[in-house]
């Protein structure tokens, strides 16, 4: 098993590849009519775009909290959650070192990865963060200020959960609440793949948290490196960008109801191919969606299906992206197949790094180059 490195700090690990010239295609130069950050005006069509924001450095996925509020949080590698303000970030929150908070790796693969709000947030208070440190991926509850809403008391950390890295990549690090309440986790193999099918590791796996306890239930096995993955929060659907190796990249799909227990194939298949013979896919959840690296992809990058209000034609349609080839993408599943159909990508300037929802709906996406963008719909 070949060891891969990592295009830029991105913490999805494929093929390292150079990826295409950035100025081929830029959709933000094309199109910054319509913010997505604040009341709009529908726009009709399916043609993605972006709009610039800001850059900030080490930028790796933006949220917002469950209750419809409009301010976007911004999560920084380094440590740090900022609040969107205009054209800069408020601070949220600071876990560096140099703020008194841990000491957070910042290799490739490494940082502060994921933040979510607790669906009671509006009441609690309470949010969860996940981070490596040399050593570990940890998960930790924070809770904001009771006399100032926009900022949290770092004081307040509670870690909740502690896994032991075997090695410095494919930590996933993803972050998400389910229907049911729990607290989920997505987590890469560790770089060791006999995790992933192994049901008493952690590794390669979809992790449940039951924050009554903190006990933990694997969900889904068979994942490489699940950098990104959401819930579709009106159905329950459960997407997950994998990473590959060598051959394909894979999005997946679980339907509410058949998400526990099931196996993603890895490593005996990366995307649709068998990795280790004899083949078998018995009892294997196939891709929805795959891509090949001789087509240039790299890295797929999860994204989330879209329901916001400024865009209806893009209503139920689920974005994503591919680090190697900067793609933005837009697609449905076929009814009588299961498969994806997307439509003609957009191609980015920024190797995407996540693409997730604020909290009117709209979706926001982070790039390599610290990029915060907000999707929008392009003019025909």
């Amino acid at each position: 098993m070949r060891t891969l490195a990592c295009v830029a700090l991105v913490a999805a690990c494929g093929d390292n590849r150079a990826a295409p010239d950035a100025a081929r295609h830029d959709a933000a130069q094309r199109d910054a009519t319509v913010d997505a950050s604040t009341a709009c005006k529908p726009r009709h069509g399916i043609k993605l775009g972006v709009h610039r924001i800001l850059r900030i450095d080490g930028a790796l996925t933006a949220t917002a909290t469950p209750d419809g509020d409009t301010r976007l949080f911004v999560v920084a590698k380094a440590g740090t959650i900022g609040i969107l303000a205009g054209n800069t970030l408020a601070p949220f929150l600071d876990l560096s070192p140099d703020a008194g908070g841990p000491v957070i790796s910042l290799g490739d693969e490494q940082g502060l990865v994921g933040l979510a709000f607790d669906p009671a947030y509006a009441t609690n208070r309470r949010f969860y963060v996940s981070y490596t440190t040399d050593s570990a991926l940890v998960i930790a509850r924070y809770t904001a200020s009771s006399t100032d809403p926009d900022r949290a008391d770092p004081t307040s950390a509670t870690p909740i959960f502690t896994l032991a890295l075997p090695t410095a990549i494919h930590h996933g690090g993803t972050l998400g609440f389910g229907a049911d309440g729990r607290l989920y986790v997505g987590i890469g193999d560790g770089n060791v793949p006999a995790h992933a099918p192994d049901p008493a590791s952690r590794f390669g796996k979809l992790v449940a948290i039951d924050l009554a306890d903190n006990s933990t239930a694997v969900i889904v096995s068979g994942l490489r490196n699940p950098w990104r993955w959401s819930f579709d929060r009106p159905t329950g659907d459960l997407w997950i960008g994998d990473v590959g190796e060598n051959t394909e990249e894979e999005i997946d799909v679980l339907p509410a109801g058949a998400q526990l227990g099931a196996d993603l194939g890895w490593p005996r298949y990366e995307g649709t191919q068998c990795t280790t013979p004899p083949c078998d896919p018995t009892g294997l959840v196939a891709p929805t969606f795959t891509q090949t690296h001789a087509n240039g992809w790299r890295a797929a990058i999860g994204g989330e299906v879209y329901r916001g209000h400024c865009f209806p034609d893009l209503v139920g349609r689920y974005v994503f992206g591919d680090l190697g080839t900067r793609q933005l993408l837009s697609g449905t599943r076929d009814p009588s197949t299961g498969a994806l159909v997307t439509d003609l990508p957009a191609v980015l300037s920024f190797p995407p790094t996540s693409i997730a929802h604020g909290g009117t709906g709209e979706l926001y996406l982070t790039g390599v180059d610290g990029t915060l963008a907000a999707l929008i719909v392009l003019a025909n």
